[in-house]
C-alpha cells in the first residue's frame, strides 16, 4: 500500500525507486522468513527436509535490518521539513557528508558480523569491528552536534547517534558477558537472552539514526564553492 501510494502521489523519481526497494525487499524478507525455518523449499513435514538453515537465518537478520533503513528514509523524504529545506553553505560541509555516510556503511558491516557471531559466535571481527563504528560514529555525531549549532536537527541526531553509541558498547560488554555465563552453563542464560536481544534492537536503532543523519546532512548542508 506504501509503494502504491508513493508511486501515485509523489512526482520524484527517487523516491518511487526507494518505494520500489521496500516493496521488493518485503517480499524477499517474508520468503527468507520462510526459507530460515525449513532451510529450502518444501512443503513436507520430514525432519531432514525442514532443518533450520543458520546461513539463511543471518540473510534474514540483515535484510530485516535494510529494510528499516529503507522505511527511514522514505519517511525522511516524505516530510514537509525535508521539502521546505534550505540548505545552509559550510566551509567543510563535505566531510560532515563523506562521513556520515561512512557511519552507515560501518554500521551494516557491523550488522551483517553480529549476525554471524549471533549464529555462528565468531566475534572476534565483530568485537574489532565496533571498535570503527564507534570511533566514526563518534566523529560523525560530535560534528552534527557541535559544528552547526544554528542547524537544531543535525544537533539532535548528533546527540542522539553519541548517546546510542556509548550506550551500545555497555549493551555489548554486557551481552558478552552474559554470553559466557551461557557458555559455562551449556544452557541459554535469561540474561544473554536478554541483554544480546537489547544489543541487536540497539543497533537497528543505531542504523536508523545513522540513514537520517547521512540524509539530514546532505539536505541541509552544501559546501562552500
Amino acid at each position: 500500500m506504501l509503494a502504491v501510494f508513493l508511486w501515485r502521489t509523489d512526482e520524484r523519481r527517487g523516491v518511487k525507486l526507494l518505494a520500489g526497494a521496500a516493496l521488493l525487499l518485503v517480499i524477499v524478507q517474508g520468503v527468507l522468513g520462510g526459507l530460515r525455518v525449513t532451510g529450502r523449499f518444501t512443503g513436507g513435514m520430514d525432519p531432514a527436509h525442514t532443518a533450520p538453515n543458520l546461513t539463511l537465518a543471518i540473510v534474514h537478520g540483515v535484510t530485516g535490518q535494510v529494510f528499516l533503513g529503507v522505511l527511514i528514509a522514505l519517511a525522511a523524504l516524505s516530510t514537509r521539513g525535508w521539502r521546505a529545506a534550505r540548505p545552509k553553505i559550510f566551509a567543510d560541509a563535505r566531510t560532515d557528508v563523506l562521513l556520515s555516510r561512512a557511519v552507515v556503511i560501518v554500521v551494516i558491516v557491523q550488522l551483517v558480523l553480529g549476525a554471524i557471531l549471533r549464529h555462528l559466535s565468531h566475534g572476534l571481527l565483530h568485537i574489532t569491528m565496533a571498535v570503527a563504528v564507534a570511533v566514526v560514529g563518534l566523529l560523525a555525531g560530535l560534528r552534527a552536534w557541535g559544528e552547526h549549532p544554528d542547524v537544531p536537527r543535525l544537533q539532535g541526531l548528533g546527540r542522539a547517534l553519541m548517546i546510542l553509541l556509548g550506550l551500545q558498547v555497555c549493551l555489548g560488554l554486557a551481552a558478552l558477558w552474559a554470553t559466557g555465563l551461557t557458555a559455562a552453563a551449556g544452557t541459554p542464560a535469561v540474561a544473554d537472552v536478554i541483554l544480546t536481544t537489547l544489543h541487536q534492537s540497539t543497533g537497528a536503532v543505531i542504523l536508523a539514526c545513522s540513514v537520517l543523519l547521512a540524509l539530514w546532512n546532505g539536505r541541509l548542508l552544501r559546501a562552500a564553492p
